[in-house]
């Protein structure tokens, strides 16, 4: 079961790591974690930023690219998606509820007014996702969870 969200998700996390495959929550299903994963469709509007800043769980900034995902894996339960450290933007954070081996999109996008939510279609955001790459080069794990 997939769930969407668009600007602003409060989250519990576990790890975060952009660069794998939208489809690797299903190894989590046994397991007390769920994913989230944060996208940023492919749109003029917005382009000339390359990359804008994003937050889990009010830690380390991480990156997010025109066209590009980046799955977070994180416990079961809330957790917070913010943008903590980005000029001229309240940090807005959104409570994203995961349910263990869940998947939930979270949308981050420009149009008329900036997107930041878990997303409305979650099937639509499954579709949009697997056209989009990894934002490579960033991985992060949440200090408070241990294997």
């Amino acid at each position: 079961m997939a769930i969407a969200v668009a600007f602003g998700c409060q989250i519990q996390s576990v790890s975060a790591g952009c660069g794998f495959p939208p489809s690797f929550s299903s190894r989590h299903q046994a397991s007390n974690t769920g994913t989230i994963i944060v996208y940023r469709p492919r749109s003029i509007i917005g382009a000339a930023i390359t990359t804008w800043r994003f937050n889990l769980n009010h830690g380390t900034d991480m990156r997010i690219g025109n066209g590009t995902y980046c799955p977070l894996t994180v416990l079961a339960g809330d957790s917070v998606i913010s943008h903590d450290n980005v000029p001229f933007l309240q940090e807005d954070p959104q409570i994203v509820h995961v349910e263990p081996g869940q998947t939930v999109y979270f949308e981050y996008a420009a149009q008329l007014s900036l997107i930041f939510e878990v997303a409305d279609d979650q099937e639509r955001a499954a579709r949009t996702v697997s056209q989009l790459v990894p934002m490579e080069g960033q991985v992060t794990t949440d200090e408070s969870f241990t294997d």
